[in-house]
This record gives structure tokens, C-alpha cells and sequence, in this order.
């Protein structure tokens, strides 16, 4: 008897040393993935789903609500598709229609990058603005990024989803949603960046003057 419950504890141990450092990915509504062990899903309306974390040798236990969730790929390749329709959250796209738009948000997350000449125009304004004055300083380089977001970013899509243009049209979406907000983020830091530079430049200059007339 003393044997088999010995046995059992040993199978208990090997399999939770053989899957508890396993990760799943949690596919999230904005495109971002999270690698984490899933503990729980709580399948109520307004759910959440409860994972832990491993982060510098520690484990740490999170949760997330169900609605910021698309689905879960778990490490034996199965996947759950957590999104449901539901139009009273604005969740008014199909299940193929949002897979496309989140692949798209991840693909972009990925593989994106803000043209560097974007960014030499972000850092331009904001140098240029200080020299107009406190108001201007702010305002060009914030206008600059309002007229970024109207950029349409390029993008290339696989051959699979060519041959259906819904396929097309909602991983377009998806892909431009995450690149335009990728584009206003770094003109703003190029912008302040700019607007740093420019201050330092003006201060030295006062310094140099007032020292010229000592």
C-alpha cells in the first residue's frame, strides 16, 4: 500500500515538474501576446482569466478580463477562442473577421517600423517650435502627429489570405490600427526629443550671451 501511494506522489510530481513551467499564449483583442500559464477561466459573462507569470525565477499570478482576450493557444496546440459577438461591447465583427484583424495587429506589433523619415520630421518640429515661442513649441509638434495618424502605413499579407478579400480588408484594419498608433507614439517621442534638444541649444546660447557681455 505504502508503495502505491509513493508511486502515485512520484507521477504527481513528474507531471507537475513536466508542465508547470509550460507556457501558453494569451492572444489579446490589441494584438499583443502574453506567455503565461493559464490557471483559470472564469466563463461568466463578464469573466476574467486568471494566469501565472514566471519573471526572474519568480512566479507571479495575474488576471485579465475575458473581453480584452481574442484566444488562448495552449502548449499542446490546442486553441481556445475566447471572443464572442457582442454588440453591446462594440464586439460586432465574426469570428474569421476578428482572427484576421488581431493577426494583422500582431504582424504589425512585430514587423512594423515608423519610416525613419516620419521620425526626421517629428524630431524637426519639435527643435523648430521652441525657437517660435512656448505656445508654438507645444503645438507643432502635437499637430505633426495629429496629421501622422492620417498616414496609411504599407504593409504586405501572406498568399493565403489574398485569395479572400474579407481576409484582406480586416487584417488591413487590424495591421493599420497598430501601425498609425506606432507612428503617433514615436513622433511624440521624436517631437520631445527635438523639444529637449532645441531648450538645451536656446540655454547654451543665453549662457554664451550673457558671459560675451561680462
Amino acid at each position: 500500500m505504502k508503495n502505491i501511494v509513493f508511486i502515485h506522489v512520484i507521477v504527481i510530481i513528474i507531471c507537475k515538474v513536466s508542465t508547470g513551467f509550460s507556457q501558453d499564449t494569451i492572444n489579446l483583442m490589441s494584438g499583443k501576446q502574453i506567455k503565461a500559464k493559464v490557471v483559470e477561466i472564469d466563463f461568466d459573462k463578464n469573466g476574467y482569466i486568471l494566469y501565472d507569470i514566471k519573471k526572474n525565477d519568480k512566479i507571479k499570478s495575474k488576471f485579465i478580463e475575458k473581453e480584452e482576450v481574442y484566444s488562448i493557444s495552449y502548449y499542446n496546440n490546442k486553441t481556445e477562442i475566447v471572443y464572442k459577438i457582442d454588440s453591446s461591447k462594440g464586439f460586432i465583427l465574426n469570428q474569421n473577421q476578428m482572427y484576421n484583424y488581431v493577426i494583422g495587429e500582431q504582424v504589425a506589433w512585430k514587423n512594423y517600423k515608423t519610416p525613419k523619415l516620419i521620425l526626421v520630421g517629428g524630431v524637426f518640429c519639435g527643435i523648430s517650435g521652441p525657437f517660435l515661442g512656448v505656445y508654438y513649441g507645444l503645438l507643432i509638434p502635437a499637430a505633426y502627429s495629429a496629421a501622422i495618424s492620417f498616414v496609411k502605413p504599407k504593409f504586405k499579407i501572406d498568399n493565403t489570405k489574398k485569395s479572400n478579400e474579407s481576409n484582406v480588408e480586416y487584417y488591413n484594419f487590424g495591421y493599420n490600427s497598430v501601425a498609425k498608433s506606432k507612428n503617433i507614439k514615436r513622433t511624440i517621442i521624436a517631437g520631445l526629443s527635438g523639444i529637449l534638444a532645441s531648450t538645451l541649444i536656446i540655454t547654451a546660447m543665453q549662457v554664451n550671451s550673457i558671459d560675451f557681455k561680462k
